[in-house]
């Protein structure tokens, strides 16, 4: 308890307590996760991920889907993780299936889950800019009861897909 080697210590403690204060606030509050408002904007911002009117939720989704979007190289396994991040919480049970078809063509079946065409819409701007430019993009959605009958098919223009085959997933 010696006055000048606590008043040295608060010396050079002080300066780096707010330091440590703006370094906690990055961990806690930069995150997706738990970011919040205008810190959710400036990540969209930087992922040229736009709002939109959206609520905190539902744009940190689809801040998730844009960065695996950004980051996607037309792959199937990227097609099936865009298409989960959009649909996550939104279907409480969705198998999702990519084949290709030639190459030229990739087909995103959703299976079990029913979406409305907002939902549909809003997956299919996500899968477009995760596949390649000049492949066509076809998103179909079947109930999981009549797994051999098509109810929705929706195409879109968007890809050169290396691979050829059949990938499933079950996002539950």
């Amino acid at each position: 308890r010696k006055p000048k080697i606590e008043a040295m210590l608060r010396a050079f403690v002080g300066p780096s307590q707010l330091i440590e204060a703006a370094a906690w606030q990055l961990l806690t509050q930069r995150a997706i996760g738990t970011a919040a408002g205008i810190q959710l904007d400036t990540i969209g911002n930087i992922v040229g991920q736009q709002r939109l009117g959206l609520e905190d939720d539902t744009y940190r989704r689809y801040l998730r889907a844009r960065i695996a979007t950004n980051k996607s190289r037309g792959t199937n396994e990227d097609l099936i993780l865009v298409a989960t991040l959009v649909l996550l919480d939104l279907v409480s049970s969705v198998q999702i299936q990519v084949v290709t078809q030639g190459p030229a063509a990739v087909e995103v079946s959703l299976v079990g889950g029913a979406i409305t065409d907002d939902i549909a819409a809003v997956v299919i701007l996500f899968l477009r800019g995760a596949v390649d430019a000049g492949v066509r993009l076809i998103l179909t959605t079947r109930p999981a009861a009549d797994i051999h009958s098509y109810t929705t098919a929706y195409v879109v223009f968007a890809v050169p897909i290396s691979t050829i085959g059949v990938t499933n997933i079950t996002a539950d």
